[in-house]
């Protein structure tokens, strides 16, 4: 995985060294300039890691993404020169972001493990990871985070201070419990929070762009969802819809998979992907929305018993458990229907 801040050295061509500002994949940096993947030895890939400030450059330390007791004789050989053209580099990246205290890329910084005496800028475009973060002690995230947000490994939220926009995806799956986790009023893509086992002071923002992930939740006990959700909800571990609000619109895949019966549960009208209740025996007090778009999960009926299904199914019908088609009334247009 790149990290920091990238570049390439190349042995034969036009330049020594090949690097684009805010672009910090090795691969993009190959795409951009055409660079074919040569023979072994032939590239030399280099990343400036960021141990303290951003702005300042003595805390970035370039790394050589390579076999360092390999390294080819033309780098060897020219190396003073090429890591003095990565620094000018990394000096022009800062010097830009410093203007606007915004840094116009993605930074991938996987290698730290805490976030002590980490600076960033105020505001960052692209995404940011920081995946094997452990502790949030001493972590000052930007204001605002054009992409996703990457923080999967802690465990506790406690001194985490979130930005206030976040517009992409926010990972914290590692999240044991919500106390403490103050998130931002709105996300533009998705929120996983696989890991919670309980949504005891849990606030969530009223609208989440994409999926929301609580899939270890057994119980909606002080569970309140937001209002829109713009991809899929996964809830598959309730037993219970006892207490459980969904949202008015759910832009994608419901999972409800764990429910054993219907009771209290109140669907949206419209579910814009698959809807899952496999773990439904009977479809006592079972009201479907009027359109399903994606495949319904019903795998688990043993009977048709009160069973209204929606008009219409644009995927899947699952009913393999029916050992009895009485009293089954298909759809106006299922694509396929899953049956003994």
């Amino acid at each position: 995985m790149c990290q920091g801040i990238s570049a390439i050295a190349v042995q034969r061509g036009p330049q020594k060294l090949y690097f684009k500002s805010g672009v910090n994949s090795h691969s993009e940096i190959r795409s951009e300039f055409s660079l074919k993947d040569e023979k072994l030895g032939e590239q030399v890939n280099l990343e400036a890691h960021l141990f303290g400030d951003f702005f300042k450059l003595k805390d970035w330390k370039i790394v050589i993404d390579h076999d360092i007791n390999n390294l080819p004789e033309w780098f060897v050989e020219d190396r003073l020169n090429i890591e003095s053209l990565f620094l000018d580099f990394v000096q022009d990246e800062i010097k830009n972001a410093k203007i606007s205290d915004t840094y116009e890329g993605s930074l991938t910084l996987t290698y730290l493990k805490d976030g002590k005496g980490i600076k960033l800028p105020k505001n960052i475009t692209g995404y940011l990871n920081l995946f094997s973060l452990t502790t949030a002690e001493g972590l000052v995230l930007p204001k605002s985070i054009g992409g996703w947000l990457n923080l999967n490994n802690l465990t506790t939220a406690e001194g985490l201070v979130l930005p206030k926009s976040i517009g992409g995806y926010l990972h914290l799956g590692g999240l044991k419990t919500a106390e403490g986790l103050v998130l931002p009023k709105s996300i533009g893509g998705g929120l996983d929070l696989s890991r919670l086992t309980t949504a005891k002071g849990l606030v969530l923002p009223k609208s989440i762009g994409g999926g929301l992930y609580l899939s270890r939740l057994t119980t909606a006990e002080g569970l309140v969802l937001p209002n829109t959700i713009g991809g899929g909800l996964d809830l598959s571990r309730l037993t219970t819809a006892e207490g459980l609000v969904l949202p008015k619109s759910i832009g994608g895949w419901l999972n409800l998979g764990g429910l054993k019966t219907a009771k209290g549960l109140v669907l949206p009208k419209s579910i814009r992907g698959n809807l899952n209740l496999g773990g439904l025996k009977t479809a006592k007090g079972l009201v479907l929305p009027k359109s399903i778009r994606g495949n319904l999960n019903l795998g688990g009926l043993k009977t048709a018993e009160g069973l209204v299904l929606p008009k219409n199914i644009t995927g899947d019908l699952d009913l393999l458990s029916l050992t009895t088609a009485e009293g089954l009334v298909l759809p106006i247009a299922v694509i396929k229907l899953k049956n003994n």
